[in-house]
C-alpha cells in the first residue's frame, strides 16, 4: 500500500532514464556544440570585434537559429517517447497494472522529462561560465547573460514539453501527437492570419496590414522561439509559465480520466472530437478561401473555396476520428456547420454593424496617421511623425476623403488599374484606434488630396529643407539625372542663402499637380549640414525660379543634362500589351546628323530644340501605367551621348507626348 501513495517511484524513474536518457545526452552534446564550442571558435577572432560586433553575447541572445530548432524538437521528442506507452494497447495495460496511482505515474514521467531538458542546459551554462573565467571574457558576456539564456531556454523547453504531453494524452497516436503539437502551437498565428485575409476580402476598408504588422508573430510559440533575439518581457514570461503550469494540471487531470481503450484513436476523448472535427473544417475552409481569392480576386471563387475546403476538412476529420471511409452518414453535422457559416458570412458581407461606413467624428479625433504604408506608422517614433496629422483642417480634409472612399466600394474594387494602398489610423481622444485601408487610383480623388498636399503641415512634414536655416548648411551639391560627369558644389554662404530661400519659396508655392506629376527631376540636391548630416530633395522641373538663379550664377550647364550633351534620342511606341513594338536600336554614327525612322516603329531626334522639349517633358518610365487593355498609347525615350552611351530613359503618355512625336507616329 505504501508504494501506491509515493509521489515518485525510483524504479519508474530509473527505467525511464535508462530507456530515454539518450535524449538528454544528445541534447547536451547539441548545446555544447552550439554554445561553448562557439565561444572557443570565436576566441581566434577577438581582434576583429568592436562595440557593435560581439558574437559572444549574440550566442546568448539566441542569434543562432539552431538553438530554436532544437528548443522545439527535443521537448516534443521527449514527450512522445516518455508517454509512448499510452498509444500502445499492451504497454498501457502493463503500466496501469502497476501499484502506482495514475497521477503519480504521470508525475514520474514529467520529472524524467524535466531532467532530460533542464540538466543539459545547466551543464552548458556551467561550461560557458568556466570559459568566461578561464579566458577573461567578462567584457563580452557576463553571468547575467548566461542566466537569462538558461531561464528562457528552460521555460520554453518545459512549455513545449508539457504542452506536447497534454496533446499526447488527448490523442491516441504518437504521430498525431507530434503533428498536432506543432499545428496547435502554430494555430494562434495561422488562424489569426487566415481570419485577417478572409475578413479583408469580405469587409471593404478592413486594415489587414495594420493587424498583420502588430507583432502578430508573437501569437505563436514557434515563431516566438525564432524571434528570441528580442528577449521576452516579464508579461511574456508570466504567460508562458502560466501556460506550462496549465498544461501540466490539465494533462494530469485528463490522464486520470483517459480510457485505456483510447490507444490508437486519433482523439482519445469523445467530448473533444467535435472540437477537432469542426476546427479542422474551419481552418481548411479559410485556407481554401484565401487561395481562391488571392489567385482569382473574385468573391464567387472565394465562396467556392469555402465550399470545397470545408467539405474536404470535414470529411477528412471524420475519417480520422472514425477510422472508416463510410462517413457520408454524418452529412447532417456538415449542413448545420454550413448554415452557421452562411449566416456569419452574410452578416459580415452586408455590414450589419456599419463598419464600412464608419468615420470617427472630428471632435473625437486626437490625431490621424494618413499614408501609403502601414509600416511607416509602425516604425514612427517620438521624433519620426511623418504621416501623422494634428491640425483640425487637415484632419477634416482627411475625413472627407475617407467618407468619399467609404461610399465608393464599387469604384475601388479591383478594376484593372494599377492602384496603391491608402491607410488611415485615427487616434481618438479616449486612446482608442480606428484603422482603415483601401486600394485606390489616386487620380480618382485628386480634389480630396489637393488641400492635404498643399497644406503647410504636409510640406513641413515631407520637406526637411523647410525646417533648416541657411547658416546650418555648409555645402549644396547638385547631381544631374543621367550625367555622372557633371556636378555643382555651392559653398558660398551668400549663394547658399539665396538658393535655400528660392527653394523654400518653390516648395511652399508648389501646387498639388506639380507635387504629384511624373516629370523626371532635373537633378538631386544634397545639403551637407554643419553637423555632418545630409538632407536631400529633388530639383523639380517646375522650380523655374531656381533654374533662372542657377543660370544667372553660371551653374545651369553643369546642373542638368543639356541638349548639347545628347547626340540623339530614340522614341519607341509601346504597344497596348505593354511591350515595345521593336527593340530600341543604337543608331550608327554616320546617321546621327539626320532624323530617320526604322520601319515606322522608331523615331530618331537630333534637333537640339526638339531634344530640349523631350528633356522637359520626360516622365518616369511607365510610373502611371494602367491595365494593359485599358491604357492609352505610351512612348519610351532613350537619350544617347556622343559616345553612344545611354544617358537617360523615360516615357510619355499620350497626354504628355510632344506634338511632333505624336504626329510622326500617327502618320
Amino acid at each position: 500500500m505504501q508504494s501506491k501513495t509515493l509521489s515518485f517511484n525510483k524504479g519508474i524513474i530509473y527505467n525511464d532514464l535508462k530507456r530515454f536518457g539518450w535524449i538528454g545526452a544528445v541534447y547536451t552534446l547539441i548545446l555544447l556544440f552550439t554554445v561553448p564550442l562557439q565561444i572557443l571558435m570565436q576566441l581566434q577572432r577577438m581582434e576583429r570585434f568592436d562595440a557593435l560586433h560581439n558574437p559572444f553575447r549574440d550566442i546568448f541572445l539566441f542569434r543562432m537559429e539552431i538553438q530554436g530548432i532544437f528548443m522545439l524538437a527535443i521537448p516534443v521528442l521527449a514527450a512522445i517517447f516518455l508517454f509512448r506507452y499510452l498509444q500502445v494497447k499492451q504497454s498501457v495495460d502493463m503500466y496501469h497494472a502497476l501499484p502506482i496511482r495514475r497521477g503519480n505515474l504521470y508525475n514520474n514521467h514529467i520529472l524524467v522529462g524535466t531532467l532530460i531538458l533542464v540538466v543539459p542546459v545547466i551543464i552548458t551554462a556551467v561550461v560557458s561560465w568556466l570559459l568566461n573565467i578561464t579566458f577573461s571574457l567578462g567584457n563580452y558576456y557576463t553571468l547575467k547573460h548566461i542566466l537569462i539564456w538558461v531561464g528562457i531556454t528552460c521555460l520554453m523547453n518545459m512549455f513545449v514539453f508539457l504542452f506536447s504531453v497534454f496533446i499526447g494524452i488527448v490523442t491516441g497516436n504518437s504521430v498525431v501527437q507530434g503533428v498536432l503539437t506543432y499545428i496547435i502551437l502554430l494555430l494562434p498565428l495561422g488562424l489569426s492570419m487566415l481570419l485577417l485575409y478572409n475578413i479583408d476580402s469580405l469587409v471593404y476598408g478592413f486594415a489587414q496590414d495594420y493587424y498583420l504588422t502588430s507583432q502578430v508573430d508573437k501569437y505563436s510559440p514557434i515563431t516566438r522561439v525564432f524571434g528570441l533575439r528580442k528577449l521576452m518581457q516579464l508579461t511574456e514570461v508570466v504567460i508562458y509559465f502560466a501556460a506550462a503550469v496549465a498544461s501540466y494540471f490539465i494533462g494530469r487531470a485528463l490522464y486520470s480520466r483517459r480510457n485505456l481503450e483510447a490507444a490508437s484513436e486519433a482523439i482519445a476523448f469523445k467530448s473533444l472530437r467535435p472540437i477537432f472535427k469542426y476546427g479542422v473544417t474551419f481552418c481548411t475552409m479559410l485556407l481554401a478561401g484565401v487561395y481562391f481569392w488571392k489567385t482569382q480576386y473574385s468573391l464567387h471563387w472565394m465562396f467556392f473555396g469555402y465550399l470545397v475546403g470545408s467539405l474536404l476538412g470535414y470529411f477528412v476529420a471524420e475519417i480520422l476520428i472514425t477510422k472508416s471511409l463510410r462517413v457520408l452518414g454524418s452529412i447532417k453535422g456538415y449542413l448545420v456547420y454550413a448554415v452557421v457559416i452562411i449566416l456569419v458570412t452574410v452578416g459580415i458581407s452586408y455590414d450589419f454593424i456599419g463598419y464600412e461606413k464608419h468615420v470617427p467624428p472630428l471632435e473625437n479625433i486626437n490625431n490621424v496617421y494618413f499614408g501609403y504604408s502601414i509600416y511607416n506608422y509602425n516604425r514612427a517614433g517620438n521624433s519620426d511623425k511623418i504621416g501623422f496629422y494634428f491640425t483640425k483642417d487637415n484632419i477634416e480634409n482627411i475625413r472627407k476623403l475617407h467618407q468619399q472612399l467609404a461610399k465608393n466600394r464599387n469604384l475601388n474594387e479591383f478594376n484593372g488599374y494599377v492602384t496603391r494602398d491608402l491607410v488611415f489610423v485615427y487616434t481618438l481622444t479616449d486612446g482608442d484606434k480606428v484603422s482603415r485601408q483601401y486600394s485606390i487610383r489616386q487620380e480618382d480623388y485628386d480634389s480630396y488630396f489637393k488641400p492635404i498636399y498643399e497644406s503647410k503641415e504636409y510640406k513641413q512634414m515631407h520637406y526637411n529643407l523647410l525646417s533648416i536655416e541657411p547658416d546650418q548648411i555648409d555645402k549644396i551639391t547638385i547631381n544631374p539625372q543621367g550625367n555622372a560627369s557633371k556636378k555643382v558644389d555651392i559653398t558660398s554662404p551668400k549663394e547658399i542663402r539665396e538658393a535655400v530661400s528660392i527653394l523654400k519659396k518653390e516648395i511652399n508655392s508648389a501646387s498639388y499637380g506639380e507635387m504629384t506629376n511624373d516629370l523626371t527631376a532635373w537633378a538631386g540636391i544634397s545639403l551637407l549640414l554643419s553637423d555632418d548630416k545630409r538632407i536631400g530633395l529633388e530639383w523639380k522641373k517646375e522650380y523655374t525660379e531656381f533654374e533662372q538663379w542657377l543660370k544667372g550664377n553660371g551653374y545651369l550647364s553643369q546642373a542638368r543634362v543639356m541638349p548639347e550633351d545628347v547626340a540623339y534620342v530614340v522614341v519607341q511606341e509601346i504597344a497596348s500589351s505593354g511591350t515595345l513594338r521593336a527593340e530600341p536600336v543604337k543608331m550608327p554614327v554616320e546617321t546621327r546628323t539626320v532624323e530617320e525612322a526604322y520601319d515606322g516603329k522608331q523615331m530618331k531626334i537630333v534637333d537640339k530644340d526638339k531634344i530640349e522639349v523631350c528633356l522637359r517633358n520626360l516622365s518616369d518610365q511607365w510610373r502611371k501605367q494602367r491595365d494593359y487593355i485599358q491604357r492609352q498609347k505610351d512612348y519610351m525615350l532613350i537619350f544617347y551621348s556622343q559616345d553612344n552611351r545611354v544617358i537617360l530613359e523615360g516615357s510619355y503618355s499620350e497626354d504628355t507626348v510632344p506634338d511632333f512625336v505624336l504626329n510622326y507616329f500617327n502618320d
